[in-house]
């Protein structure tokens, strides 16, 4: 099985980084790279969203557990 993971962070070197070390593991697919949760939630169905929380641009203020508006079925946790 595949888990496909949007890598996400508002800086471009810790973006790249997560890039090589995903890329290069076993079992996950890189469907993008995005600066903000928003344009995350949007790319190719992704199956799972890291991201880091102290983005400047970050609306993910929903405790965990609490699902996407754009994506009821996804979950936080």
């Amino acid at each position: 099985m595949t888990i496909r993971v949007p890598v996400t962070d508002d800086q471009s070197f810790i973006r790249t980084g997560l890039v090589t070390l995903f890329t290069a593991a076993p079992g996950l697919e890189v469907v993008g790279e995005a600066a903000d949760g928003e344009q995350a939630a949007a790319l190719a169905a992704p199956d799972v969203v890291l991201m880091d929380i102290r983005m400047p641009s970050s609306t993910v203020s929903r405790p965990p557990g609490g699902s996407s508006p754009n994506r009821p079925e996804a979950r936080r946790g």
